[in-house]
């Protein structure tokens, strides 16, 4: 569990991302742990609903909110990327931001204003291929 102060000390962290960052963020693309499919697979909702893909917390953890935007094309770009790269890609609408993206960057971007596109990892986990998807994106 750790310290009393942990969750306080590591949300003000998270809090003091957006200055750090450079000016003019677009939107941001971030990979989830917490979600595998068969090719890299790439939210394309114009808006999100969250997944709360756990289970046993109390009550009100099922009750958050945070209307992020999705951006479509962000994630045609990445998906054009990927293929330039020679992956195979995907893109799902329906499925929402899981918890893994949606708990810190609720803290991050509290007002929801920074559209979120979420990338799969690919079944089997291997790393090199991550590593590869991710030289892929970097542009």
């Amino acid at each position: 569990m750790g310290p009393a102060d942990t969750w306080d000390a590591l949300a003000d962290w998270l809090s003091h991302i957006p200055v750090r960052l450079p000016g003019g963020l677009r939107a941001l693309l971030v990979v989830s742990a917490h979600w595998e499919a068969p090719v890299p697979t790439l939210t394309s909702d114009r808006s999100h609903t969250l997944l709360f893909d756990y289970y046993g917390f109390p009550p009100h953890t099922y009750e958050l909110t945070w209307p992020v935007p999705g951006d479509q094309e962000l994630a045609s770009e990445a998906q054009r990327l990927l293929s330039d790269a020679g992956f195979e890609s995907a893109g799902t609408t329906g499925r929402g931001i899981d918890h893994g993206v949606f708990v810190p960057l609720k803290v991050v971007f509290p007002d929801a204003d920074v559209p979120v596109v979420q990338l799969s990892l690919v079944r089997g986990l291997d790393p090199a291929s991550h590593l590869e998807i991710g030289k892929a994106l970097l542009p």
